[in-house]
């Protein structure tokens, strides 16, 4: 009965917030800024989550046409519940205002379900006698101090999001850096992204850093930024 009640009040939470974001866009704006969908344990509150970020980072206002419009166009509108999933949603709001509660309440679910996880994982590591208590101690630390970080988890996501996710990456140019060579931003499908590590790897005297500085040289043209930290060059040399 209890567990009933805790799915039932975080289902409650999680439809005003979506709700809330529905109708109100400093609502959506603000839930945008706290929470990255992984709080989400409905699947279709999830779907329409998500939705209705997509509408306020394109400026769309949105309501229950332009978000079924939506749901449909990304062939997810059945996950969503349907038409009566989006209008129980946005009815179920009792007042777009308090988005800030609703969001503050289901961040402290998702702590406190990272909690018990943890718990779980630190009795199987202490009843293994191979695992070193400095270890353990060690170990649960981190993880709580990344709790605390907001940083414990991850966002999970399909295949198929994130493939869709890199090939809008690879058609926005503003997202590109090229290296100026054609050849390898061709091999790079397009250059360098944002949030990616490339690693220059070669021989003593190969030209690695004349590589780098390039590279910066041709972004600066292009007006991005960029700042080389040597480690074993002094900054006369690499100017």
């Amino acid at each position: 009965m209890i567990q009933v009640n805790v799915d039932y009040q975080r289902r409650n939470i999680e439809s005003a917030i979506v709700g809330s974001m529905a109708l109100l866009s400093e609502a959506a704006e603000f839930a945008m800024t706290e929470l990255s969908g992984s709080e989400f344990s409905f699947l279709d509150l999830l779907t329409q989550f998500r939705a209705v970020c997509r509408l306020t980072e394109r400026g769309i206002a949105v309501d229950p046409i332009t978000l079924t419009e939506e749901l449909i166009r990304t062939g997810e509108f059945e996950a969503a519940g349907g038409t009566i999933g989006v209008f129980e949603v946005i009815e179920a709001v009792p007042h777009s205002a308090h988005c800030r509660y609703y969001v503050e309440q289901l961040q402290a679910m998702r702590q406190r379900d990272q909690l018990r996880r943890l718990s779980e994982r630190l009795g199987l590591r202490a009843q293994d006698p191979m695992c070193e208590p400095t270890s353990i101690i060690d170990e649960t630390l981190n993880a709580l101090e990344a709790l605390r970080a907001g940083n414990a988890e991850s966002e999970l996501i399909t295949a198929a999001e994130s493939i869709e996710a890199f090939d809008q990456r690879s058609n926005d140019p503003t997202a590109l850096i090229q290296t100026g060579l054609p050849e390898l931003d061709r091999q790079l499908r397009g250059g360098l992204r944002a949030g990616q590590l490339a690693i220059i790897g070669g021989r003593p005297g190969l030209g690695k850093s004349a590589l780098i500085a390039q590279i910066i040289l041709n972004a600066a043209r292009l007006h991005r930024r960029g700042m080389i930290a040597p480690l074993e060059m002094t900054a006369g040399e690499i100017a």
